[in-house]
């Protein structure tokens, strides 16, 4: 197996042998009343994977051990919504944190804080407002007028713009954790997109498909700082020291796909969230 055509004929039959098989509808343990796939430890849990210990939740991804939690993701915390808690944290909105945290209401980054809105990178801070301190009166005096004025411009329940990101969506992992949506979809719903093209090259490309199939016999002066183009896709990708060291001594044939397309091969394997 350490030549890729031989590697790539084992896995052809075995992706056939586990189409021709049946498979469970879910991986489900010890759940009640939920919904969504690889959940154990949980009850009334909706659209919830890869998570435990869940109850009253909903849409989550990668959680455990939380209540009352409403889409993103959430460890060890109750009473959050669009929001990521990692750590005893409770009444969170549109949040990332750290941990320790309550009374937070959108952006995030923020430690062992309470009672902020709209403040980012905190630290044991209260009464806060886009990142000015104010006292607490005063803070408790403000926030009702800025809620309601969220309200009436729409923005209050949702979450933050997609065009917030600082990313274009496709260098993300939505287009594998979702289904796919086409160019245009993702412009309608305000996503960064851009369409992935064949990055040019000052010369032609090196093919791996030209080195020899034993992965023992490849030295690094036909690798390094050298690019390969994706069987797939034709978008270049270049192979480490360390990464055609590690494939040697494992003998592992080098890959012929682009490093993303690869992540998205594993990830495909498992069903698409929905």
């Amino acid at each position: 197996l350490n030549k890729y055509e031989a590697q790539e004929e084992h896995l052809g039959r075995c992706r056939d042998y586990a189409k021709s098989t049946e498979h469970q509808p879910n991986y489900f343990v010890n759940t009640e009343d939920c919904s969504g796939n690889y959940l154990r430890d949980s009850r009334n849990a909706v659209s919830c994977y890869f998570a435990h210990t869940l109850k009253d939740c909903g849409y989550l991804v990668n959680s455990k051990s939380s209540n009352n939690c409403w889409r993103g993701m959430a460890i060890d915390a109750e009473f959050s919504y669009e929001s990521v808690p990692v750590g005893s944290s409770r009444e969170l909105y549109c949040y990332a944190n750290i941990g320790g945290e309550a009374n937070l209401y959108s952006f995030g980054l923020e430690q062992n804080s309470s009672h902020c809105f709209g403040c980012a990178a905190l630290k044991r801070k209260s009464y806060c407002i886009l990142n000015k301190q104010y006292g607490k009166e005063e803070y408790f005096e403000l926030i009702p007028r800025i809620v309601a004025q969220m309200k009436c411009t729409g923005e209050w329940g949702q979450g933050l713009a997609p065009s917030l990101s600082r990313h274009v969506c496709e260098h993300t992992l939505s287009d594998i954790f979702f289904e796919r949506l086409s160019l245009e979809e993702k412009e309608i719903r305000g996503y960064r997109c851009e369409s992935i093209e064949v990055e040019p090259t000052a010369g032609s490309p090196s093919e791996l498909s030209q080195l020899p199939s034993d992965v023992s016999q490849i030295t690094e002066n036909q690798i390094l700082g050298k690019a390969f183009p994706s069987k797939k896709s034709g978008r270049l990708f270049n192979i480490q020291r360390r990464e055609l060291a590690f494939h040697q001594r494992f003998n592992i044939p080098l890959p012929r796909l682009h490093w993303f397309e690869r992540i998205e091969q594993l990830w495909t394997q498992r069903e698409r969230i929905r």
